[in-house]
């Protein structure tokens, strides 16, 4: 009996009606002894390496290698898998609907965030009965990370479980029952019940985690181990309301992935992870994009710290950059590393009766976390009437108005939305300021140093203070004083978030808390380039960003290219 049969409990019977319950049965017995047939074909099979960074170490090594036999998901045209990258919605629906061997839906949109000729719409519209959506079923939202809870209620009502009788005992353990959307809670409560999934060992589910290809696969093998029994199906729309926050992000080269713990149920002989890989590699590098963004020197050997104001980040981990090679604003994930334009640049124009504008300069680019908007701020260089060049801040795509109001380069965004600047001072001409601007572009000054004080490229507010990097000094300001909390001994790149710093040389990557403490450090020597360029951080860009996963993404100005560093499993 070949292997493949498993396919067939995802197949339609969990959606059929009518026939007798002997018959039913029968298939049901049948399914059970095509499953322990194949669990014990499965414990002497051999897989075949697919995938370059999948070793036959990798703790989900048999999971990809059995799913990608089945044709259920893919690899990259570069050889590679990309375990550890983030699912979207539409890919999760993709790899969902294949692995499941559903037909495929209509190839025209059902949602209004999705156009006719998007790429997804025939594996969408076949998963929309199992997935959540938004706005009343109005969006789908396919290119936001697909999160645990949404995975969830799909596999649930996938597998055709019963959700109106519910013992909500299995999500009681859960410490953070309040990362489950409540139009969730049931479907999570059945799906633990049943083994789909399970919580972490610190007694958290992480309802609004994302999940990675690695653990699409080991989530998915799950499901086909569990069969598919003789339940009564709910396929009525779960609509996951507006209550996550969330902003879109480009669609992948090929499929998604899915996240599971290290304690879930394996194939046969499956390792466990043990938390480093061979030969001392702890980190991964690969190249995100090629992208012209800065010059590697300025004239005279200093390097121009210009571009860093030019590149910016989301929540979704998209980032946005000014392209200078094709004069456009380029938006890329930089996971899945599907590019897509934003804005012509040379195609900027105001045009009126009395005077025509053209030639705009982008200065500042920057993404507002509080209104999810991205903004330019920058200026026109050429007319063909009288008066002034125009300048001000503008939200892209539209170009539309912010404020005329020069303000400098913006940074980040407080809680309750008042931007913060960085800005040339006027009583020390060589050094840099931090202002506070208001929704109103009103600025006031933040934090002034001494002379000599370089430019900030990025800020972070924790509870009530404000953290960030000035060359070798980190520094914290409680809106009283401005504190140094600890001295990297060197110029080097920055990035940080709520409890770590994240700081970049030329030797590799150091790891300290807010206040100097160092928690890690991993040299050059311990990270493995992905692709063919070599590791090289001698020309690292000021600005560093770091994901919810803590991967740190950088602008390597000698390649010219954004790039990515990963933990290793």
């Amino acid at each position: 009996m070949r292997k493949e049969k498993i396919m067939g409990f995802f197949s339609n019977n969990a959606n059929k009606t009518g026939g007798s319950k002997s018959f039913k049965k029968t298939v049901i017995i049948v399914l059970v002894t095509m499953l322990v047939m194949t669990s014990a074909l499965g414990a002497t099979k051999e897989y075949p390496q697919r995938f370059f960074d999948v070793p036959r170490e990798h703790y989900a090594f048999e999971y990809i290698a059995e799913l990608a036999e089945r044709g259920a998901i893919n690899g990259y045209q570069d050889g590679s898998y990309k375990p550890n990258n983030t699912v979207s919605r539409a890919e999760w629906a993709k790899i969902m609907v294949v692995a499941a061997n559903r037909t495929l839906g209509d190839s025209t949109s059902s949602f209004y965030d999705m156009s006719d000729s998007h790429w997804a719409n025939p594996y969408v519209n076949a998963a929309k009965q199992y997935m959540t959506s938004y706005e009343g079923g109005a969006a789908f939202r396919p290119d936001i990370a697909a999160l645990r809870e949404d995975v969830t209620v799909a596999l649930v009502k996938l597998k055709g479980y019963d959700a109106d009788n519910v013992d909500f005992s299995y999500i009681a353990k859960f410490k953070d029952q309040d990362s489950i959307s409540a139009s969730c809670m049931k479907y999570v409560a059945v799906a633990v019940e049943k083994g789909l999934i399970s919580g972490y060992d610190d007694n958290t589910f992480r309802g609004q985690g994302t999940l990675t290809r690695a653990e699409a696969a080991t989530l998915l093998w799950r499901a086909f181990q569990k069969g598919s029994d003789d339940k009564v199906v709910d396929t009525s729309g779960t609509d996951a309301g507006n209550d996550k926050v969330v902003d879109t992000t480009g669609k992948p080269s090929e499929t998604p992935e899915i996240a599971v713990e290290t304690a879930d149920p394996k194939p046969s002989n499956s390792p466990e992870p043990t938390g480093s890989t061979p030969d001392k590699v702890r980190y991964t590098v690969d190249t995100i994009a090629k992208a012209n963004v800065a010059d590697k020197y300025k004239t005279g050997g200093i390097y121009d710290p210009t571009g860093d104001y030019h590149y910016t980040m989301d929540e979704n981990d998209n980032l946005y950059y000014v392209d200078r090679g094709i004069n456009k604003v380029v938006k890329v994930n930089v996971h899945t590393k599907f590019k897509e334009d934003v804005i012509d640049i040379a195609a900027i124009r105001y045009e009126s009766d009395a005077v025509d504008y053209w030639d705009f300069k982008i200065t500042n680019l920057y993404y507002d976390s509080y209104s999810g908007k991205l903004l330019a701020t920058g200026g026109y260089t050429q007319r063909n009437g009288s008066g002034d060049l125009p300048r001000g801040t503008y939200e892209l795509p539209g170009m539309n108005l912010i404020s005329d109001k020069d303000v400098g380069n913006i940074i980040g965004t407080m809680r309750n939305g008042n931007y913060v600047a960085c800005g040339k001072s006027t009583y020390y001409g060589t050094s840099y300021v931090l202002y506070m601007v208001d929704r109103d572009f009103h600025a006031t000054v933040m934090a002034e140093a001494s002379q000599g004080w370089g430019p900030v490229f990025s800020i972070s507010q924790v509870g009530t203070d404000v953290y960030f990097p000035v060359a070798q000094n980190f520094y914290k300001y409680d809106f009283i004083s401005l504190q140094k909390q600890f001295d990297f001994g060197y110029s080097a790149s920055v990035a940080f978030n709520s409890q770590k710093v994240f700081v970049l040389d030329a030797g590799g990557l150091a790891v300290y808390n807010l206040f100097g403490k160092s928690l890690d450090s991993i040299s050059k020597e311990e990270m493995k380039p992905i692709d063919l360029t070599a590791v090289d951080f001698n020309y690292v860009s000021y600005t560093l960003f770091v994901t919810a996963n803590e991967d740190i993404v950088y602008y390597d100005r000698s390649a010219q290219a954004f790039r990515i560093i990963s933990k290793s499993l």
